[in-house]
């Protein structure tokens, strides 16, 4: 029995086989709340390389106090794009510290791992924008377009093409000085008739330039050549 086996000092803290941590996420949550030896033992364990990520788990999950910042310490020095996404029923319940661990999360694995910023949505939407636009503009400054990025920002009702548009003019709309070479955004601005699509085509017919609105066109993944087709009158297939 898991709870046991953590009470009794009997699970194997020595090695990093894995064994530790199996223990830890053996353990029901109701057990956990109501065993101060157990979350002691816990405490204790999450200090440790084979069971610090487990540990610190388990007493998320019963809103430990404390318990917040050694979650994010652990998923940090574990692989954080090897975790489960965070969710906001982990952090929600830990409050004001809850949100802060949350928060460091999300700036430490953004832009490109973006499943706290997304769980930040869900608790605090007003910190969560203010991240999610200052982590893109952090990286278009630096000449790269954080594709994953792009349909979490979509999903909450923040359109990020203009700060694309924007990125490119101020490189004098040369798409090659912006990474990846690869279009960033082919699968949610393709479809014309979704939101992210009507979004892309708007920042499209605000690009000025054929110049500006073909390296657009290539960065989103739109073929730009069809887009002016399909928006032609009859009998001008050209768009001319």
């Amino acid at each position: 029995m898991a709870a046991e086996a953590w009470t009794r000092g009997l699970v194997p803290l020595a090695g990093d086989d894995g064994d530790a941590g199996a223990f830890a996420r053996a353990l029901d949550p109701e057990r956990v709340r109501g065993s101060e030896p157990l979350r002691a033992a816990l405490r204790r364990a999450r200090e440790l390389p084979a069971a610090s990520l487990d540990a610190a788990t388990a007493l998320a999950r019963v809103a430990d106090p404390g318990s917040a910042p050694s979650y994010v310490k652990a998923v940090l020095e574990s692989c954080p794009a090897c975790q489960s996404p965070a969710t906001s029923a982990l952090f929600g319940p830990l409050g004001g510290e809850g949100l802060d661990a949350l928060e460091s999360l999300a700036e430490a694995t953004l832009p490109f791992g973006v499943s706290p910023l997304v769980a930040l949505f869900e608790l605090d939407p007003v910190r969560a924008e203010e991240l999610g636009r200052s982590r893109l503009a952090a990286a278009l400054a630096r000449g790269c377009v954080p594709e994953p990025l792009l349909p979490a920002l979509l999903a909450h009702g923040i359109d990020p093409f203009p700060d694309l548009l924007a990125a490119l003019r101020e490189r004098g709309c040369d798409r090659t000085r912006l990474k990846p070479g690869e279009p960033v955004a082919a699968g949610i601005a393709r479809p014309a008739a979704t939101e992210a699509g009507r979004a892309a085509r708007q920042a499209l017919e605000s690009a000025g330039s054929p110049y500006c609105r073909a390296a657009l066109a290539s960065l989103l993944g739109i073929d730009d050549e069809e887009e002016a087709t399909l928006a032609a009158p009859a009998g001008e297939p050209d768009g001319r």
